[in-house]
């Protein structure tokens, strides 16, 4: 049977454990298609070992697995106003709720459009934050420079972190998908409804700390 499990990664006792089956591996063949599976493998097989590798980098990112982005998708199929936007919000706001995004450095989404795999990366996410908040001119707003396209790096190539003052999306693909494209723009409008949930719980727990006896 293609359904016959074949791999376990990294093993049943870790959490949310990686089951490939013989269909899996199959998609591997050349004219094959990746699936979720997948997908999720290979960003499961580059989490393990950065946290082996590095492990103070490691705490400093966050990894949404592939249904995250299809869940996304699914909740923003509406319109874009303010109010679609914050219902929209309430169908993801769980897949956070012990994790403060805006407290890391670098956010990992991958992303299926257009029938292709691409990986997103949120570059301090705090700090663009902090940017949209005092109104000042971010590149998550300044004419389209919010979103960086670069060509998927090769295997096992080294990667250089951004520039210390950088801020946004970097978008790792076969596509070279506009600033302005519909998942970007979804995702854009994610981290700006996260961050008022989470902003409105942080002064909401402070206020009652200080009206505490």
């Amino acid at each position: 049977s293609q359904l016959e499990l074949v791999a376990v990664y990294p093993n049943l006792s870790e959490e949310d454990p990686i089951l490939l089956t013989k269909d899996d591996l199959a998609r591997l063949e050349e004219g094959g298609h990746l699936n979720c599976t997948l997908i999720n493998y290979r960003l499961r097989f580059f989490q393990e070992g950065l946290k082996s590798l590095d492990p103070e980098m490691f705490k400093r990112c966050h990894f949404f697995n592939s249904f995250f982005y299809k869940r996304l998708l699914q909740s923003m199929q509406g319109g874009s106003s303010a109010k679609e936007r914050e219902d929209a919000y309430q169908h993801v706001r769980r897949w956070t709720k012990h994790v403060d995004l805006f407290s890391k450095d670098y956010i990992f989404v991958p992303i299926n459009e257009s029938l292709h795999w691409s990986l997103a990366v949120v570059c301090r996410p705090g700090l663009w934050a902090q940017q949209q908040t005092n109104m000042t001119t971010s590149r998550f707003s300044n004419g389209g420079r919010n979103a960086v396209s670069a060509p998927a790096a090769a295997a096992g190539a080294e990667v250089s972190e951004p520039a210390a003052d950088f801020s946004g999306i970097l978008y790792l693909g076969p596509l070279r998908l506009p600033p302005s494209s519909p998942g970007i723009m979804k995702l854009k409008w994610y981290l700006e409804e996260e961050y008022k949930y989470k902003m409105s719980h942080r002064t909401a727990a402070a206020s009652s700390s200080a009206e505490a006896p």
